[in-house]
C-alpha cells in the first residue's frame, strides 16, 4: 500500500487512510474539471498517474527533499510553462469546489497572490501570479505557524493577496472525524 496522508493513516490506518485519500482526490479532481482551467497535477515520486477524470492534465512528478521545495518546483513548473495564474491545492479539502476554484482566479486577477486559509493554521490553497522563493524556505510545514508566516513574507515583499474563506482541511483523525459529522 502507498503512504499517502500519514498523519491521518497513524490515526486510522493505512487502509483507511488511502480510502479517505481516493475520496478526497475524487473531490479535487471534480473540481478542478468543473472550474475549466488548464490543469497541471504533481505526483510523489513513484506513483502512476491516476483515473482521475482529467483527460487534457499535464502529469509531473514532484521534485524537491521537502514540502516547500516540491510546492516551489511546481510553481516554477507552471510559471514556465507560460501560465499566468498559478493556483497550487492540496487533495485534502472535502470543501474543494468548482466555485471555490474560480473565486480563487478571481482574487489572481486583481491581487498578486490568494491564500486559502486552513483552519489548522496553515493553507489550503496558494495562487500566485509570479514566483515567490521566499514562501517556500525555512517554512516549518504542518504546524499552525505556516499561515502567519505567509502572509509576513507576501507583506515583506509587497505583494498584494486576498483571501478565501477559512476551511478544514484532513490532516489527522480528528479532522476526519469533524468531516464524517459534517454528513451525518
Amino acid at each position: 500500500m502507498g503512504r499517502v496522508k500519514t498523519r491521518l493513516a497513524a490515526d486510522v490506518g493505512e487502509e483507511r487512510a488511502l480510502a479517505v485519500y481516493r475520496e478526497l482526490l475524487h473531490i479535487t479532481t471534480k473540481a478542478m474539471a468543473g472550474a475549466g482551467a488548464r490543469s497541471l497535477c504533481f505526483l510523489a515520486d513513484g506513483s502512476i498517474i491516476p483515473e482521475v477524470g482529467l483527460p487534457d492534465a499535464t502529469w509531473y512528478h514532484q521534485q524537491g527533499n521537502d514540502l516547500g521545495e516540491r510546492m516551489h518546483r511546481a510553481f516554477q513548473e507552471a510559471f514556465a510553462a507560460g501560465h499566468d495564474r498559478v493556483l497550487l491545492i492540496g487533495s485534502d479539502l472535502p470543501h474543494m469546489s468548482p466555485e471555490l476554484l474560480e473565486r480563487a482566479f478571481g482574487v489572481l486577477a486583481e491581487r498578486d497572490a490568494v491564500l486559502g486559509p486552513a483552519m489548522d493554521g496553515g493553507y489550503y490553497l496558494l495562487g500566485l501570479k509570479r514566483p515567490h522563493p521566499l514562501l517556500f524556505s525555512d517554512m516549518p510545514w504542518s504546524t499552525d505557524q505556516v499561515l502567519a508566516l505567509t502572509r509576513e513574507r507576501l507583506q515583506a515583499a509587497g505583494s498584494t493577496w486576498g483571501e478565501l474563506e477559512a476551511l478544514r482541511d484532513v490532516d489527522d483523525g480528528d479532522d476526519l472525524a469533524a468531516w464524517e459529522a459534517e454528513h451525518r
